[in-house]
Parts: C-alpha cells; sequence; structure tokens
C-alpha cells in the first residue's frame, strides 16, 4: 500500500491531525510553498543528480505515511491517549516537525556554497565541482544552519519560530549518524523515531521518477551518475505491505544483468538504512524502528518484473548499458524470491544479507 502525495491538500488529508491547529496549517502552507519555490534550484547547481526537488520530498512524505499508517497508526490506542493520531500514531507536534524536516530535508542543495560553507549569488557565479561535491557531502549540515538561521523570516508572521531547532536537527540527521539525535521526552517528541522516518523515506525513493533517462544525451555526466540513473530507472515502483517492502523492476528486452541490477538497488537502500542484520544497535535505522513498534524487516522482495514501453534514445541505451556492464561486474546475483511464491511462505527468511 503506497500513498500518493501530489499537493498540500493530501498532506492535510493524509497527516490530518494538523487541520485541529490553524496556525501549523498556515505554517506547513508557508513551508510547502518556499520548498517548491526554492528546491526547484537543485536543478541548476547538480543537473546530473536524480530529482532532489519538492517531487522527491512529496515521495518521501508518501512512503512515511505508508509505513506510519500501516504500523504505529494501527497500533495507537488513543483510548489511552487522546493525543496521538489514530492515523499514523503521532502526535500534533510531532507531525508538524516531520512533516517540515522532510519539506526541507535537501534545501541546502538549491544553495550555492563556496568550498569553506559560505554562500554565494546561485546566478551570476560559477559553482565548481570540487563546491559541488562539498554541497553534497554537507549538505544536511548546512540545512541544519540555514533553518536556524532563516526560520525566524520565515515564521515571521506566526510570531516565534515553532520547533525551528527540533527540525533542524532531524534535517541535520537524515545523513548522518543517527545515535547524535535523542528524543525530548519532557516534550513528549521523538525526535529519533522522526530522524529514522526520514531516513527510510529518503532511502526508499529510487524509482523512475527520480531521473528522465533521455536526459543523458544533455549534460556531460560523469560514470557514477548515469551508473544511478540507470539502476533507477529500471525500478518500476517500492510498494509497502505491512513490514515488508516489494520492489517492482521493469527492463527492455534486451537488458543485461537484470539480476545484478535487483541486487545493487536493494543493496544501496538497505546501505543507506544501516540495515546489516548483524548490526543491531542504534545506527541501524530498521532496529530503532523496531524499538519504537515499527517492526520493519530487512527482507526486500521483488514482484514480477514487467517491460518498459516508453521510448530512449539509442545514443543514450548504449551509453546507460556500456556503464552497466562495467559497473555491475563484480556483484553477485541476488537469491530473490518471487511475489507469487512468498504468499505461502513465512516472513522470517533473509532474502537480502542472507547466508
Amino acid at each position: 500500500m503506497n500513498y500518493e502525495i501530489n499537493n498540500i491538500g493530501d498532506i492535510l488529508e493524509c497527516f490530518d491531525i494538523l487541520n485541529s491547529d490553524e496556525k501549523y496549517v498556515e505554517i506547513i502552507k508557508h513551508i510547502y510553498v518556499k520548498a517548491e519555490n526554492e528546491l526547484s534550484a537543485t536543478k541548476i547547481i547538480f543537473p546530473n543528480y536524480t530529482d532532489h526537488t519538492i517531487n522527491h520530498s512529496k515521495k518521501v512524505l508518501g512512503y512515511v505515511y505508508a509505513v506510519l499508517n500501516q504500523t504505529l497508526g494501527k497500533s495507537t490506542d488513543t483510548s489511552k491517549n487522546k493525543s496521538l493520531d489514530l492515523k499514523t500514531g503521532l502526535n500534533i507536534n510531532e507531525t508538524f516537525i516531520l512533516i517540515c524536516a522532510i519539506l526541507l530535508h535537501d534545501i541546502a542543495m538549491a544553495t550555492a556554497y563556496d568550498k569553506n560553507g559560505k554562500e554565494k549569488p546561485l546566478y551570476v557565479t560559477k559553482i565548481t565541482d570540487e563546491e559541488r561535491n562539498y554541497i553534497r557531502d554537507n549538505h544536511a549540515k548546512l540545512g541544519e544552519k540555514k533553518i536556524k538561521k532563516e526560520a525566524r523570516q520565515w515564521f515571521k508572521n506566526f510570531g516565534s519560530p515553532i520547533f525551528t531547532g527540533f527540525i533542524a536537527s532531524v534535517v541535520s540527521n537524515h545523513t548522518q549518524n543517527i545515535t547524535l539525535i535523542h528524543d525530548e521526552t519532557a516534550l513528549n517528541i521523538r525526535l529519533k523515531l522522526l530522524s529514522a522516518l526520514l531516513k527510510l523515506g529518503d532511502a526508499l525513493h529510487i524509482t523512475k521518477d527520480r531521473a528522465d533517462i533521455n536526459d543523458l544525451n544533455s549534460f556531460l555526466i560523469e560514470n557514477d551518475s548515469v551508473f544511478h540513473w540507470g539502476l533507477v530507472h529500471f525500478v518500476e515502483s517500492i510498494t509497502i505491505n505491512k513490514f515488508d517492502f516489494f520492489v517492482k523492476f521493469r527492463f527492455y528486452d534486451d537488458t543485461n544483468n537484470s539480476e545484478r541490477i535487483k541486487k545493487k538497488v536493494s543493496y544501496d537502500v538497505l546501505k543507506n538504512l544501516r540495515a546489516n542484520k548483524n548490526n543491531n544497535n542504534e545506527n541501524n535505522i530498521l532496529y530503532v524502528l523496531r524499538n519504537y513498534g515499527i517492526p520493519i524487516e530487512i527482507d526486500f522482495y521483488t514482484t514480477e518484473d514487467s517491460k518498459i514501453i516508453d521510448d530512449i534514445s539509442n545514443s543514450a541505451k548504449e551509453m546507460l548499458n556500456n556503464v552497466l556492464n562495467e559497473k555491475l561486474k563484480f556483484v553477485a546475483p541476488p537469491p530473490f524470491k518471487t511475489y507469487s511464491k512468498i504468499r505461502d511462505e513465512s516472513n522470517n527468511s533473509n532474502i537480502l544479507g542472507g547466508n
């Protein structure tokens, strides 16, 4: 089950606990517009990267809501704690912080910085490869600083900044060691949970809508980026069904290395979550989520593949195949099971990272 979030109305419908506070609703609308406008600059700064615009943030929100709705939302007893939302299991403050953090988590990638972390005019000066690498590697921390610095201006029509530090902390930790963030128990705000949810949703957005493969003809893209574009090009969708992830791949009739592509995509997701089955500590995102009552398994299943019917230029396809063949030489095919076989099996089997 997945949820498509296409606009602010969808956000308020899914996370409808926010509707009980008009101020929160107005701030979320304000942040949404700000993120939509500013994140468009990521295409200028990082033309050879996968999508980091508001569309990416909306997909992350959809994945996070799907997880919450099928886990905490199903187990929450609102008769014991009336402050928790029946749909997500979060209270209103947690919901507000989470949505703001997801909308703004890549805001630093829409800002030009020099290699020392100083902002520079976006449309005036050239951005060097060294500066791009600096922004990419440090965008979570840069985002934290930007939110703290500019929040008063952003929220000027709404009084004092609300939970700015918490929003900034969640953003800061979406590429960092999650052990650095701690819950605010006095305020009933589970910051570690919110950080884990953001990291999960961010890692899951590896589907075809993150890159238009035909743009390979438009940019001078290095092989590492071509490789990443190619991987997401073959992922039709990721569906969350209770505690498992189902990945639907798609291929051309003449696609080579399809099994290795599946292995690499799934490995990358689990690596980003630090989800090593032998690493049950607080830096393993799935382990952290389980401690909050979200028992997502490490198992990653694939559904039946489909064929790609969209058009791709011969030059883009040739470039893609050459890079994939080179990069996938040493990736072993995975022991995947198909969706049709899973239905009669228990969820205890280890599909990835097994023996």
